[in-house]
């Protein structure tokens, strides 16, 4: 009797404009997932390589990768999107966690577009037994006009195939309820779901130290020696995202 493949699931943390919280998300999955056998965590940040600095406790267990999707002209090519993808997906994990670097984002959606349609990125998945979700950051403040607009764009190349879920940087957008109320507004509209994270006073002495973890690229075992209040504020931002 041949064994029935357990369905794998892809997670794509995307976001063209720079600095809207996807490093900082992709560091709090990284603590969720920290335990989690079965969860990989692959890079595609060819510019700065942020998560494979921010997840150094993942190394020993040889659970953080990296992939470089950028051609000669720094362009995404159709072929090494899907050969990458195709790659990881024969290891042995049933749950990916790719961070999308804002250069590669952005390219996203005119290689849905140009190289690639919605259809043919939904055969694929198929073919490897797989389920691909879009995850977008959306940020609050100056870079909202950007992030939304970003959203629209993936939307609009994969949002009749594929499951899209908004992400509300809440840190970014605790002075701006306005834009909260659109984005709740815009998603109803499209009909996708909306989380939220990241729930973190600026310039707070949790903002200082939550910090110099992770550019320490420290684990639980780091936040556990950081005091009572970080190990708390920690779980409860974690425990916020369902991945």
């Amino acid at each position: 009797m041949s064994k029935i493949k357990i369905m794998k699931k892809f997670n794509f943390i995307i976001q063209s404009k720079g600095g809207a919280g996807k490093s900082f998300f992709t560091y709090l999955l990284g603590i969720k997932h920290e335990q989690n056998k079965e969860t990989l965590f692959i890079d595609v940040d060819g510019s700065t390589s942020t998560s494979t600095n921010q997840l150094k406790f993942l190394e020993d267990q040889k659970r953080i990768g990296v992939i470089d999707l950028l051609d000669s002209q720094d362009r995404i090519a159709r072929d090494r999107l899907f050969g990458s993808i195709e790659e990881i997906a024969e290891l042995s994990y049933s749950n990916y966690i790719l961070d999308f670097g804002a250069p590669e984002s952005e390219q996203l959606p005119a290689l849905f577009s140009r190289d690639v349609n919605q259809q043919e990125l939904k055969g694929f998945a198929e073919f490897l037994n797989s389920e691909f979700i879009f995850h977008v950051i959306i940020a609050g403040g100056t870079a909202y006009g950007a992030c939304m607009q970003y959203l629209t764009d993936i939307v609009r190349v994969v949002g009749e195939e594929f499951k899209i879920v908004v992400w509300m940087n809440e840190n970014t957008l605790l002075n701006y309820p306005k834009q909260v109320e659109q984005i709740l507004e815009a998603a109803n509209a499209l009909g996708l779901d909306v989380e939220r994270f990241g729930d973190v006073l600026s310039g707070s002495v949790f903002d200082t130290k939550l910090s110099t973890i992770i550019q320490q690229g420290l684990g639980k075992a780091g936040i556990m020696k950081s005091g009572y209040m970080i190990q708390t504020q920690m779980k409860k931002l974690t425990a916020e995202i369902i991945i």
